[in-house]
């Protein structure tokens, strides 16, 4: 199955590493922003209403002017004001749905926050001791959850709420019974039958060396199965005469001499 990953998720990705299942934040972040702002929005203008409308004959005219900033407290502020924010909280939680990514590979689970300010965290999977789900019954009716990924060297990872969990936890679960079958495979020590061989009978040779270049030579028993016949002059390079029994060492000497 083919993931398709933005071109900065590709950049970090190494050459032999492939992409099998993306994941995101869930659309409950947006849910909330709008949430924020329409409350924060319907409590401004609804304190703007009421205070202008029931004590606005009581209230001071107030006015700040500076080179940078006009303020001046008067009817409809307050519910600008209120609505100002609840549109920061809306633009903050929708640039966190789009700028945050999770992104599950052949070796690691990646995790990207940020659009400018760009953070990476990579853990290895066959780091992972186990992957925890944290679902609450909105969460199991939306399905979306919060992900803690228990690692054996380094801290553990938390996911903030993502969509469809158990996908991404499935695949990693799967990644690392590969990884861990590979390992397996591996370590596996050799299991052919180790065939017994007769152990080959030593033959005993004896080496024989003799002179060419004169006829005076002297006989050394070395040991039971040895006897050397160095020349007495030692100036020819001696032959090599190689027997297995002893009276054939001696005759062969007998009609060498």
């Amino acid at each position: 199955m083919t993931v398709r990953v933005t071109s900065y998720m590709r950049r970090i990705l190494e050459q032999d590493e492939k992409a099998v299942c993306k994941g995101g934040l869930h659309w409950v972040y947006l849910a909330s922003g709008m949430f924020w702002c329409a409350a924060l929005a319907a409590m401004g203008w609804g304190a703007d209403y009421g205070l202008w409308h029931y004590f606005g004959q009581y209230i001071p005219r107030y006015a700040f002017e500076s080179e940078l900033v006009s303020f001046k407290l008067e009817r409809n502020a307050i519910g600008i004001l209120f609505t100002a924010c609840g549109l920061v909280i809306l633009l903050t939680q929708y640039l966190r749905y789009i700028a945050t990514g999770i992104l599950v590979t052949t070796r690691r689970v990646i995790y990207k926050i940020g659009l400018v300010n760009v953070r990476i965290d990579g853990t290895d999977i066959s780091d992972i001791r186990g992957v925890h789900v944290d679902q609450g019954w909105i969460g199991r009716f939306l399905n979306y959850g919060k992900i803690r990924l228990d690692n054996r060297f380094i801290a553990d990872v938390h996911l903030p709420f993502v969509a469809d969990p158990y996908r991404i936890t499935r695949m990693i679960q799967k990644i690392k019974t590969e990884l861990e079958g590979r390992d397996e495979e591996f370590r596996a020590p050799n299991t052919e039958p180790v065939v017994a061989t007769q152990p080959q009978p030593v033959v005993h040779q004896t080496i024989i060396q003799i002179g060419d270049t004169d006829k005076r030579h002297v006989i050394h028993q070395a040991d039971d199965k040895t006897i050397v016949i160095d020349s007495v002059d030692h100036i020819a390079a001696p032959k090599v005469i190689e027997h297995v029994d002893d009276d054939e060492i001696r005759d062969d000497f007998n009609k060498s001499a």
